[in-house]
């Protein structure tokens, strides 16, 4: 693949190769022991991403224990997130968001599962943020 390039392209010397996982190293996963979650859990083990993970529920949390997973807090996880994606419940996830958004560092990004949460108003909007909704029937994306 090849490095995407950053930096304004008329000025190149301030150009410099860099890949995604370059430049968004931190990744915040809330519902981390869920059903979603878990797949997502899995694959992050497999990589070199910082990952901090989030879960409240305790069939959740057992999840992530018998995969050696540490969870982290949500206080300072959240804020350290470069990418933080939203893998609960399809119910729950206007009340995350509204939690979760205004505590996002500027510039980062966030995901959710559910394609219809932005078009029922479920994700609060900010300018200073990305958003991407991707289903989980996507393989390309999930496994």
């Amino acid at each position: 693949m090849e490095a995407a390039r950053v930096g304004n392209p008329q000025h190149g010397e301030h150009e410099q190769p860099t890949t995604n996982q370059e430049r968004m190293k931190t990744i915040t996963l809330i519902g981390a022991g869920g059903k979603m979650g878990c797949r997502l859990t899995d694959n992050f083990l497999k990589t070199n991403y910082k990952v901090h993970y989030l879960e409240v529920s305790p069939k959740g949390i057992e999840n992530l224990h018998q995969r050696g997973v540490t969870l982290s807090d949500q206080a300072t996880a959240v804020p350290a997130g470069d990418v933080v994606i939203l893998a609960v419940p399809d119910m729950a996830i206007g009340a995350v968001a509204r939690e979760v958004v205004p505590r996002m560092k500027p510039a980062s990004l966030l995901m959710t599962l559910d394609p219809a949460a932005p078009l029922d108003d479920q994700l609060p909007r900010r300018a200073d943020i990305g958003c991407v909704i991707a289903h989980p029937c996507h393989p390309s994306v999930f496994n």
